[in-house]
């Protein structure tokens, strides 16, 4: 449930982004707006990031070297994530970049199966 929350929190940051600016020329002051461009691209990448870890680790089972690797990749692309969100946080790289992290999370949710109950 954990990542789950996570997971709802960085897609609904990230899919507002690209709509900001139209959004404020028509009144819409929900969270992200308050938060701004920059706060919800790295709040986005956190909170995914977030949801794999806990994904990975939150199962409390045994760790085999596969789940720190993949830690360790998805921690390189939250940096790389953050940076974008810093320098262009409606950049479209942006959202490629969430897509790809929210597939891998879900093979992660496969891969561990039962271990996540």
């Amino acid at each position: 449930m954990i990542s789950g929350a996570l997971f709802g929190v960085s897609a609904h940051l990230a899919n507002v982004l690209p709509d900001l600016t139209d959004d404020a020329a028509t009144g819409v002051r929900g969270f992200p707006h308050r938060l701004g461009a920059r706060a919800s691209a790295v709040g986005c990448t956190v909170a995914l990031f977030a949801a794999s870890i806990v994904i990975l680790f939150g199962s409390g089972a045994e760790l085999p070297a596969w789940r720190w690797v993949a830690a360790a990749v998805l921690g390189l692309v939250a940096a790389a994530g953050v940076i974008i969100g810093l320098c262009r946080p409606t950049s479209r790289s942006l959202f490629t970049l969430f897509i790809a992290v929210a597939v891998a999370d879900l093979v992660l949710f496969a891969v561990s199966g039962a271990s996540l109950t």
